[in-house]
């Protein structure tokens, strides 16, 4: 159920959405960067902020009400890197926002001043109260070059960063030292912070090469999981003990809440880790893409899988480190998962990009996606089996998905087609491989078959039957012939 759109948009204007979240009042909040003038006032007012003329983009931060008239919407000026960044929000409505810079940002978004130097390029953490006044500033800064790549939300509102830093950092941003200094030119780095911006502890991983984090996530029991790419060999273990991601490539890890290594796992030159979290029982949870043959569970054909081109996936690792399940979104089209968040009661929710057709069930049924466009947006829900998620909802939508079909098809412009699976009030559009609605051909009351006609002077090519119904969207394609 849709309750709020907002839009932000401008006729010069920029947005990349860092993240997004909630409030325990339901209250939207958005973070992000922007280029140019955006009005942030989805209603009948206007908002418009304008990033600074010297700079490429601006940071904001945005708060909505659960019906999506603007709260706030507040402005860092700065010359950020938009692929260094993390944004999350407390249940009490405190928004975090991390970015990473050149040069000298204001930190403070409101009359004070908060002013941060990077000699080289800096990550700070920034915190803001649920009416936009600042509340913490946590600075990430050494004679190098320090970038912030990800951004978690741990147990009572702490802060869990992750990122790279080059050289010798204090992580400690009150009276205390807290200092980490690479055994190479970049290593990856986790620091925590409570919600004031108080230090609470940091550690770093690497070797003599660059080594950079891609994730960082966190459970409920404060256990904190990290993916990244590490050259040579490389001691994920802050602890004394020697674990060794050997010779170079992607990997994930998993810590406890004091940071004693609990998981790692080397995927070498295999899928690319994009993003992590630890659902509801424990189990670390790793999404991303790949492409080949990779065996998942290192121990056995069970975790075997093949991408058709470049694939998404999922895959969890239990308490213990043994592989759980094993997920793919197997498509004719490339596929890639960007986040991974846990299901209350268990399973996951895995979000990323697709194109052409691909089938989201794990298991032995079907349940295909179809774009409308060159690349759609996906969100799959799983159990904590790795099962597609049965809810009553997913489970219409699933049933829709499996039974829609066109015939004839292929089909000829100004054809009558038989859509079967519809049945109800339901409607159906016509799009072409750009996402744009071609005709309507159909909307009203449907039978298990609807005779609809395509329309005259359609371009040869492969065409979307999108249909809308109370069970849901469900698509099919169809091929157009001279």
């Amino acid at each position: 159920e849709r309750r709020a759109l907002v839009a932000l948009s401008g006729p010069t204007a920029t947005v990349s959405l860092s993240g997004v979240g909630a409030d325990a009042a339901g209250n939207l909040y958005a973070g992000g960067f922007f280029g140019g003038t955006v009005d942030f006032d989805p209603g009948p007012g206007v908002a418009e902020r304008t990033a600074s003329a010297s700079t490429l983009f601006d940071a904001f931060v945005a708060s909505y009400t659960p019906a999506g008239a603007l709260r706030y919407a507040v402005q860092i000026p700065g010359q950020f890197q938009r692929d260094a960044t993390g944004f999350t929000v407390s249940t009490d409505g405190t928004a975090s926002f991390l970015g990473t810079f050149n040069g000298t940002v204001d930190a403070d978004p409101g009359p004070g001043v908060r002013g941060l130097t990077a000699q080289g390029t800096g990550a700070f953490v920034v915190s803001l109260h649920a009416n936009a006044v600042l509340r913490s500033v946590v600075p990430i800064l050494s004679p190098n070059t320090n970038r912030g790549r990800g951004l978690a939300l741990g147990p009572a509102g702490r802060l869990v960063v992750g990122g790279e830093i080059d050289g010798t950092t204090d992580f400690d941003p009150g009276p205390g030292t807290a200092t980490l200094t690479t055994a190479g030119s970049l290593d990856a780095f986790v620091a925590q912070y409570t919600p004031d911006g108080a230090f609470v502890s940091a550690f770093r991983i690497g070797g003599a090469g660059a080594d950079v984090l891609t994730a960082v996530g966190t459970g409920a029991d404060g256990a904190v999981v990290i993916a990244g790419t590490v050259q040579g060999d490389v001691y994920v273990d802050p602890g004394p003990a020697a674990t060794v991601i050997s010779g170079g490539g992607r990997f994930a890890a998993a810590y406890t809440s004091t940071t004693a290594l609990r998981l790692a796992v080397n995927y070498a030159n295999g899928p690319t880790p994009r993003a992590v979290t630890v659902s509801a029982d424990g189990s670390v949870v790793v999404a991303g893409d790949f492409v080949g043959t990779f065996n998942f569970t290192s121990g056995g054909p069970g975790g075997v899988r093949t991408a058709v081109g470049t694939d998404a996936f999922a895959v969890s690792y239990a308490v213990g480190g043994s592989a759980g399940f094993v997920a793919t979104l197997a498509g004719d089209g490339p596929g890639q998962a960007f986040g991974v968040a846990p299901r209350p009661g268990g399973g996951v929710v895995v979000v990323g990009t697709f194109a052409g057709v691909a089938d989201v069930d794990p298991g032995p049924a079907s349940v295909p996606l179809v774009s409308a466009g060159a690349t759609d947006a996906f969100a799959v829900a799983y159990t904590a089996a790795g099962g597609l998620a049965t809810d009553a909802e997913g489970s219409a939508r699933a049933a829709l998905r499996r039974t829609l079909t066109a015939a004839p098809n292929p089909a000829r412009s100004g054809q009558t087609v038989l859509l079967r699976g519809l049945d109800g009030p339901a409607r159906a559009d016509l799009v072409d491989a750009s996402g744009r609605v071609v005709a309507r051909l159909f909307d009203g009351s449907a039978g298990a078959e609807t005779s609809v006609r395509l329309p005259a002077g359609l371009a040869p090519g492969v065409y979307v039957v999108r249909a809308v119904s109370a069970a849901g969207v469900a698509s099919a394609r169809v091929a157009i012939l001279r």
